[in-house]
């Protein structure tokens, strides 16, 4: 019976080893280690999931959870700091071969013993580190052992060896200072942020006792909008400095046992929660962060204590922290008066309710902008429109005066002093902004809306009123090739006539009755027709007076040009002819008064562009 049961337990166990023969792999002698120069290892920091550190019989294991946080169990039992697990990744990425040997190929000198592998740190001083991916599968096997006196480029290089490969008994001499991180105590390890987020943030809730700020977005790609205390648009560089500030490494100590909460105190303490948004369609929604804020329980009044629901810890964290924390709703209201998309603008009136007179009506054809001007539509000036509305979309708000906007009066919006409305391209739903002043001050109300703001004084006279205001700069529309004939009188000299002959490129001139035209510089002539074809003002005139119109109607300088367009066979079209009346504003100003066939809008010129307009520019001395 003994013998039976002694030849069934060897035929088991030759049937064992049969079946196992194709699990055992036997290492290959012939296997080739990385050349010099070559990474020892080569992974994505993305793909790992876990690692595994085992230094003087103590291990830890540093897994990354489902929402990217990464967590050590004991001896911390805590999350650890993303920064030195990058660090730790970033380096084992960076361990580039500088040299490789075995103990056998270590010489030993007569006075001294073989060499063995704890001269190199890689026995019981060494550190064992395996890396996991995601999937679980093994990425990794390292033994790290000392720092070698050597160095490349002042880069520390350290010995290691790989314990997953066929030549577990070769020693590398790599470049980097992994030996330096993995020596870290784990307690060093430990995350001092208060918050860690894994995926974007789409509600922040700020509260104490019933009080609450409410911030919301649909999405990442969203703006925050403030729900509560008020519906109103949030400020979102605000917001993005609270939760930078909450994710910076702040915690001065972190305690392991929490506080006992105040005796007697029945009010909930501030709290920060945070919902993070959904990584995945499919996944489930991460649970909420909520931070709360107590006293230090020493009464340090130079610390509080944070907590938080996803940590077994209080976080020791300086007093300053604690204005994250304040319900004051104003913090995170934004500030920007108006956020209007120029693009998706397509008709602005602007008015000053005292004066009909000032109401200007623009609207976009296309790409180009055109201004009601005496009934009719006049090219407008496209930059000042864009400019127009971007410097709206800078102003920001003073003070909040009132969020019930029932008394109109105090703000002198009873009355306002300027009325605005932007369409979009269907007409609806414009935005319109109300204007007015009270005791030296300026306040904005936008309809719709119950808030009034006050805003600086200049937002009044950045929507210009006067429809003449909002003509183009580019003063002529022709071109200099269908230039015929330009008249020009200037005080104190004979008017010159300077006809051009389009089919034989000839300039012929007339100074008073005198034939100039051999006197003509031709180059100039042309230069004259090109300054006119892209004849531009500094700007528009808001109100003219009386004293310049006086001088406009009795010119220093007249152009009068006959255009007549002409098509690229020759056809010509009928005559157009514009006149230029300029006059400088004072003797030695940079700039000059002009107005175009005699109309009541006047414009601004640089001096130096008339200088090609005038007689002596255009003829030559005999």
């Amino acid at each position: 019976m003994r013998l039976g049961s002694s030849l069934l337990l060897i035929i088991i166990a030759a049937t064992s080893l049969w079946f196992a023969r194709d699990a055992f792999t036997p290492p290959d002698p012939q296997a080739t280690p990385p050349a010099t120069s070559e990474p020892l290892v080569s992974f994505s920091p993305s793909e790992v999931g876990q690692i595994t550190i085992t230094r003087q019989n103590e291990t830890a294991t540093i897994s990354r959870d489902p929402q990217g946080r990464w967590r050590m169990d004991a001896p911390v039992n805590d999350r650890v700091d993303f920064q030195h697990i990058l660090a730790l990744l970033v380096s084992l990425n960076g361990m580039v071969i500088e040299d490789q040997f075995t103990l056998d190929q270590t010489p030993a000198t007569p006075d001294q013993e073989p060499a063995n592998a704890e001269e190199f740190r890689l026995a019981d001083s060494a550190v064992d580190l395996t890396l996991s991916g995601r999937d679980g599968k093994e990425i990794a096997q390292l033994r790290i052992g000392g720092i070698t006196p050597l160095s490349v480029d002042q880069i520390p290089t350290t010995y290691v060896q790989r314990l997953d490969s066929d030549y577990d008994d070769t020693i590398f001499v790599v470049g980097g200072n992994v030996r330096i991180i993995v020596d870290r105590p784990f307690d060093a390890w430990r995350d001092h942020r208060p918050l860690f987020l894994a995926h974007p943030p789409v509600s922040i809730t700020i509260s104490e006792g019933q009080r609450r700020i409410e911030l919301t977005r649909e999405s990442p790609q969203d703006e925050w909008h403030m729900d509560s205390p008020l519906n109103t648009r949030a400020d979102q560089e605000a917001i993005a400095t609270l939760l930078a500030s909450l994710s910076e490494p702040i915690a001065t100590e972190i305690l392991r046992e929490a506080p006992a909460p105040p005796s007697g105190n029945n009010t909930s303490p501030p709290s920060i929660t945070i919902e993070l948004a959904q990584s995945e369609a499919n996944a489930p929604k991460p649970e909420p962060i909520t931070l709360t804020l107590s006293p230090h329980p020493t009464g340090d009044s130079d610390s509080r204590l944070l907590r938080s629901n996803d940590r077994d810890v209080s976080l020791v964290v300086p007093s300053p922290t604690a204005t994250a924390f304040k319900l004051d709703a104003t913090r995170y209201r934004s500030r920007q008066l108006v956020d209007l998309d120029p693009t998706e603008v397509y008709k602005v009136i602007a008015r000053d309710p005292a004066s009909p007179a000032h109401t200007s009506v623009l609207r976009r054809r296309g790409r180009e902008w055109e201004v009601m001007l005496r009934n009719e539509w006049t090219r407008a000036n496209d930059k000042l429109v864009f400019d127009t509305i971007t410097a709206l979309n800078e102003t920001q708000i003073t003070h909040f005066s009132d969020d019930a906007g029932t008394d109109l009066e105090a703000y002198g919006l009873d009355a306002p002093v300027l009325q605005a409305a932007f369409f979009p391209l269907d007409d609806q739903n414009p935005l319109r902004i109300n204007l007015g002043t009270k005791n030296g001050k300026t306040f904005a109300k936008i309809d719709g809306k119950p808030f009034i703001y006050e805003v600086p004084d200049a937002t009044r006279f950045q929507i210009p009123v006067i429809p003449g205001s909002w003509q183009s700069l580019s003063l002529f529309d022709f071109s200099s090739l269908d230039i015929r004939l330009v008249n020009i009188r200037q005080k104190g000299w004979p008017d010159l006539a300077l006809r051009y002959a389009f089919m034989d490129g000839q300039w012929y001139g007339l100074l008073g009755e005198e034939d100039v035209t051999a006197m003509i510089n031709v180059a100039a002539a042309h230069q004259m027709g090109t300054t006119l074809e892209r004849m531009r003002a500094v700007r528009w005139s808001v109100a003219p007076n009386a004293e310049v119109y006086q001088m406009l109607n009795d010119p220093v300088l007249s152009v009068t040009t006959r255009i007549v367009p002409t098509d690229v066979d020759g056809t010509e079209f009928p005559a157009q002819q514009y006149s230029l009346d300029l006059a400088p504003m004072s003797e030695n100003s940079p700039y000059w008064y002009g107005r175009i066939n005699r109309s009541r809008d006047v414009f601004l010129i640089d001096a130096a562009t008339i200088a090609d307009l005038l007689p002596q520019s255009l003829l030559s001395p005999q």
